[in-house]
């Protein structure tokens, strides 16, 4: 006489069929798709403060590493980046008509991870300029080296972050 096999209790987050009840540690990369996400992320940002815009010209390299646990029943998302950005800031005229100077610089974040984004760890941002009017540098400091990076930085949370649990979480 054969003995029925009970049903396996399904969770929200379940992991591989050997995986009974997603008790047992499962990971899975989706480093592809949090590039490509990243990219497209960072490639469309602009900033704009009075009569300044920032705009991203170039995402220059994205490295690390992005993944999709389960534990127990509960998928877990991470990710840690090391992010290089070229950037352009123009600055437009009193009317904002015309471009009266412009500054060229790039962005390295050393860590883009879930501490620094979902917990609001404090940010590493270095920042140099390359190209443009220095006299403009001192005018569009704040702009350069706090308002744009915190605006990058709520960037990446609402599109990519938002993306990556709604798309891998479950």
């Amino acid at each position: 006489m054969k003995v029925p096999e009970k049903p396996t209790k399904v969770v929200e987050g379940s992991g591989s069929v050997w995986n009974n009840n997603s008790y047992h540690w499962e990971q899975k990369s989706v480093e592809n798709w949090s590039q490509d996400t990243l990219k497209t992320t960072l490639g469309i940002f602009y900033y704009k403060y009075e009569n300044a815009t920032l705009k991203i010209t170039e995402v220059k390299e994205i490295k690390g590493d992005s993944s999709v646990s389960i534990r127990k029943g509960k998928k877990i998302t991470t990710y840690d980046y090391q992010i290089k950005l070229v950037w352009k800031l123009d600055m437009g005229d009193d009317a904002n008509t015309k471009v009266i100077g412009s500054l060229e610089g790039e962005y390295e974040f050393p860590e883009m991870s879930n501490d620094i984004i979902d917990d609001g760890e404090e940010w590493e941002i270095n920042c140099r300029v390359t190209k443009g009017d220095p006299t403009l540098q001192n005018t569009m400091n704040q702009v350069i080296k706090k308002f744009a990076p915190d605006a990058i930085r709520q960037a990446i949370k609402e599109k990519y972050v938002a993306e990556l649990l709604k798309k891998w979480k479950g």
